[in-house]
């Protein structure tokens, strides 16, 4: 029977590194999903992008052993399948998460599952910069604070992260998943790749690349694309009253990050009081969290 890996982010905690220096330098794990355009993959779309009561697990599952297949795995080898969509969308406040878990047990229920989590302080921040890049025209508070009765928008309860391992935990089993920090990874990367190798019977990999892949801007970066985002097309802002060419885009965060590099770039300050109340409030989820973390962190 062929391993499987499904890795299911969560957004910007360092996805964007496994999925282009881990997953593909290491010779035993076998990426089976275009990360470069996860939202055009077949199997994504199966898993994400159907209402849950259009779900075919039958049609989902062919899918997947046609990846595998086509991969060739050999012994030894584990399949990948990586999308950080898998743990929901920060835009959308994670609605289908849990749903997308049971999905995924449906076609692969011996899978080996892991996520990454972040402190929600910096990570909130960091989701809201990468909605900007991504379109998002409003302000932080826009997003923190708007009305989302018909279930879309910001929702506090997806970074209590506890929830949804536990959702894990209950579907695949203790012993198949595995939840870690990405302060971890930034602080001793040697020893979170440890870590994740030794959950999946692999061992360590040699000369990886170094170096933080996909960096978000900086406060300056973020204010500028924000107002521009304003006259910029996207699926965060579908009817602009004045639409730029899509070039100036690309061209503009260039010049921005250069911009950053040459004076120095400073991290987006949350609203005052904002970052207080962040800390209350996940203070009970992530006690909860550490004692499911840190048991397994420290065998």
């Amino acid at each position: 029977m062929t391993r499987l890996l499904v890795h299911i982010g969560h957004h910007k905690t360092g996805t964007s590194w496994l999925q282009q220096v881990l997953f593909p330098q290491h010779p035993l794990f076998v990426p089976l999903v275009d990360s470069a355009a996860p939202w055009n993959d077949a199997l994504m779309r199966a898993l994400v992008a159907v209402r849950s009561g259009d779900f075919d697990a039958a049609s989902a599952s062919r899918l997947l052993q046609e990846r595998i297949s086509r991969a060739q795995i050999r012994h030894g080898q584990i399949g990948v399948v990586s999308a950080e969509r898998l743990s929901g969308h920060p835009l959308s406040g994670g609605y289908d998460s849990h749903a997308i878990a049971g999905r995924i047990h449906q076609i692969a229920p011996d899978a080996l599952v892991f996520g990454v989590v972040r402190g929600q302080r910096s990570m909130i921040r960091s989701s809201y910069q990468q909605l900007v890049m991504e379109g998002f025209p409003g302000t932080i508070e826009q997003w923190l604070f708007a009305e989302t009765w018909k279930g879309t928008g910001f929702r506090w309860e997806y970074y209590e992260f506890d929830r949804l391992l536990r959702r894990y935990q209950a579907l695949f089993g203790p012993e198949q998943v595995l939840f870690m920090r990405y302060e971890g990874l930034i602080a001793e990367p040697g020893l979170f790749i440890r870590q994740l190798t030794e959950f999946c019977g692999l061992p360590e990999p040699a000369g990886l690349q170094d170096g933080r892949v996909n960096q978000s801007l900086g406060c300056l970066g973020t204010r500028v694309f924000r107002h521009l985002n304003h006259l910029r097309r996207t699926e965060l802002n579908r009817f602009p009253m004045v639409a730029l060419p899509h070039a100036v885009f690309p061209a503009t965060k260039r010049a921005l990050r250069l911009i950053e590099r040459l004076t120095g770039s400073k991290d987006l300050l949350l609203p005052q009081g904002l970052e207080q109340e962040i800390e209350h409030r996940y203070a009970e989820s992530n006690a909860r969290l550490a004692a499911l973390i840190d048991r397994v962190e420290s065998k």
